[in-house]
């Protein structure tokens, strides 16, 4: 905290900058081999949080956790800063490495060096009410033309100010009182608000963050709660086609004084391959390639986060980008799954719109009645018997092709050729199929169906969007919801 001229709190996340051996102590070591005398707290070239510590008189201890064990860690480290009341909490605390240092054995005995993944690292800085929360993302990637903007301003004191339509945020760093040139520069963002929650959400460019390739940020007006942000995530994230990558947050008072702050590691599912992956579900724009207007964004993550308990988005949400992360033989297997489980919690939410039985109940009734008195008298042998009662309690459901098609036909999506294709072989990769050099082109497009196919169902149940971006055909178009991919043979 003794470089706050140096360093903005709303420029980008300050852990190592605020927890460091220079302020605070460590006042329960937790799982760590014993009394901690430094520490440093950082991020890794994946996103995760690493505690090293260095601890003296530390006693040969051994993991009580056998290599094989499945467990939650819960295992916490504690801070705190007693001359300004600051304290923090690393949390699920695992100790990775140890190596032992006996060169200063006769006077402060073992020196311990550890190493330790974190899952998040909380602060609180301050008592005052948060009047503003800005999250720090990684991975908002694309080439979009971003409808507003913030500027910084350097002039003896640092400002930064989102402008929107409904008027200016001004964050404000005192500089002491020094003097600076003049100094502006302009970003991009978009502001939106979603029943009744105001955010903006950008990029940074020129920023330098370890390990951080395409910085972002949330900003919200107000304190809204963890659940209503993470939702909010989940449904920008689908809705600008990227896997926003969540590192944690910092609350702020008034006055733009940092009150408190959460850092994590980042998701198991952070990869080359999801970060480099920047694919909109439908335009966001009447005008440009990649124009964000931010009535129809917000249109669409309003659509989003209306439906997202009704519907398990957040399940949806989860099981579509491992999906996208799969490896080309399996992402067909994870698209079908996500869109039978959609399509399942619709049903149950329409349960009265659809026909998910082959005959109607009178009649089918009539025929089980029937059935069940004729193995009840025959000589089927008990076991048997049992089978054959069990298999008819399934027996009238209507199979997953007709009830996919049900589905369809009422949520107002027509599908062709090329959706059927790739709907019928989307378990090819589960039940071993394989991927060569003959029908690579045709699995890899077939894999593009599925997830468009995701997308136009998602947009259709929420009504998002009218439109959807066509990623199967060459030079991928843009087409009306309902229409559907046509059949036509890569060039």
């Amino acid at each position: 905290m003794s470089n706050d001229r140096e360093f903005n709190h709303w420029e980008w996340e300050c852990f190592e900058k605020w927890i460091t051996k220079e302020s605070f102590g460590v006042t329960d070591s937790g799982p760590l081999a014993g009394s901690v005398t430094e520490f440093l707290i950082r991020r890794d070239q994946n996103l995760n949080l690493i505690l090293e510590t260095t601890s003296f008189n530390a006693p040969n201890q051994s993991s009580t956790i056998h290599p094989e064990t499945v467990f939650i860690p819960i295992d916490q480290v504690k801070f705190e800063n007693p001359s300004l009341g600051y304290s923090a909490t690393a949390y699920g605390v695992i100790r990775k490495s140890r190596s032992d240092d006996y060169s200063l054995l006769e006077t402060k005995g073992v020196i311990a060096n550890e190493i330790s993944s974190v899952i998040a690292l909380e602060g609180l800085l301050s008592n005052e009410n948060p009047e503003y929360i800005i999250e720090w993302l990684e991975n908002i990637g694309g080439s979009f033309i971003w409808p507003h903007s913030f500027s910084d301003q350097t002039m003896g004191e640092t400002r930064r100010i989102f402008h929107s339509p409904t008027g200016e945020i001004v964050l404000i760093s005192r500089t002491g009182g020094e003097e600076f040139p003049q100094r502006w520069c302009y970003h991009c963002c978009a502001r939106i608000s979603i029943e009744g929650t105001e955010l903006f959400i950008g990029s940074f460019h020129g920023l330098k963050a370890n390990h951080v390739k395409k910085p972002g940020f949330i900003l919200y007006k107000g304190n809204p709660s963890n659940e209503i942000r993470s939702k909010i995530r989940d449904c920008l994230a689908f809705s600008l086609g990227t896997f926003l990558i969540y590192l944690g947050f910092t609350s702020f008072d008034a006055n733009w004084t940092p009150v408190s702050f959460r850092s994590e590691s980042a998701e198991a599912i952070n990869n080359n391959d999801i970060r480099n992956l920047s694919r909109l579900p439908g335009p966001l724009g009447n005008r440009f390639e990649w124009e964000i207007n931010p009535e129809q964004l917000q249109k669409v993550v309003v659509g989003l986060y209306s439906k997202y308990d009704t519907y398990q988005l957040q399940s949806a949400f989860w099981s579509y980008w491992h999906a996208v992360a799969a490896p080309v033989h399996m992402t067909a297997a994870h698209f079908g799954a996500a869109i039978e489980a959609l399509q399942n919690t619709y049903i149950k939410n329409h349960r009265t719109s659809f026909k998910t039985t082959i005959l109607d109940e009178p009649l089918w009734n009539t025929i089980y009645g029937k059935i069940i008195e004729f193995i009840s008298t025959s000589n089927i042998l008990g076991e048997d018997k049992q089978i054959f009662l069990n298999k008819l309690q399934n027996f009238n459901l209507a199979p997953q092709s007709i009830l996919m098609s049900r589905f369809l036909d009422y949520i107002g999506i027509q599908i062709g050729e090329v959706e059927k294709s790739a709907w019928n072989n989307r378990n090819r990769g589960a039940h071993g199929g394989p991927v060569n050099i003959d029908n690579a082109i045709k699995v890899i497009r077939e894999n593009k169906a599925l997830m468009v196919l995701m997308n136009r169902i998602i947009l259709a149940i929420t009504n998002g969007n009218a439109q959807y971006y066509d990623y199967y055909s060459i030079g991928r178009p843009t087409r009306i919801l309902r229409d559907t991919i046509p059949n036509e043979s890569p060039r």
